[in-house]
């Protein structure tokens, strides 16, 4: 197995406000709001829970992530979609075979570095249910999830209870993936990695933030 670059980009900070900017604030006499930041993944999960219609932290996320060395590292050492064409359909049909999907991920032999952390959303069980702290659950082949938590808190909601993932790939776990590249076309803001699935995902905590559960997950043997 090949190990993929870690990919992190924090601290993210916001943009600075442009001279028109500062000048419509300066005109109506008001100082400019303090530029937000976030230091971690799991503080960039907890912005996108408390206002996942802001686009102001993510926007800088997704710059971030444009220049970010080690994810266009990743990016670049997966074939093209064509020579993959179950991985290819599989965002767009839902009839593909899983079973081929899972097959081409682990014919590429790429597995994510150790202590990567990414998003999920989505429910806890297919019955809605909420974890509990050391819950388990065994991940559906194969499972989505995104560099991008703003993403997966959208999707999550077309659960009853939606749950937003903030899962850690754990030390002892081989974890086989696909990192798409979404320059272009419709899934440009999904910041997509496909994982094969088959290990478990274990309960860290959970915080209640408004309509969200943020789930933090260990993925285990």
């Amino acid at each position: 197995m090949n190990s993929l670059p870690l990919i992190d980009v924090y601290p993210v900070i916001e943009r600075e406000f442009s001279y028109r900017e500062l000048l419509c604030f300066k005109a109506k006499g008001e100082d400019p709001p303090s530029r937000r930041q976030a230091n971690t993944a799991l503080e960039m999960a907890i912005f996108a829970a408390n206002d996942f219609e802001d686009h102001g932290l993510p926007n800088a996320l997704g710059e971030a992530l444009k220049i970010c060395k080690e994810y266009k590292e990743c990016k670049k050492k997966m074939p093209f979609l064509k020579d993959v064409p179950y991985i290819c359909k599989y965002r767009s049909n839902s009839k593909v075979n899983l079973s081929e999907v899972c097959r081409e991920i682990r014919q590429l032999r790429f597995v994510l570095m150790k202590k990567q952390v990414l998003f999920h959303g989505g429910g806890w069980t297919t019955k809605n249910s909420l974890p509990q702290k050391g819950d388990e659950l065994k991940l559906i082949e194969p499972f989505s999830t995104s560099l991008c938590p703003r993403a997966a808190a959208v999707h999550s909601l077309q659960n009853d209870n939606p749950c937003l993932w903030v899962i850690t790939i754990r030390d002892e776990v081989d974890m086989p993936a696909f990192v798409y590249d979404n320059a272009r076309g419709g899934y440009r803001q999904e910041k997509e990695i496909l994982l094969v699935g088959g290990v478990k995902a274990q309960c860290r905590c959970t915080h209640k933030i408004k309509k969200f559960t943020l789930v933090e997950v260990d993925i285990i043997n």
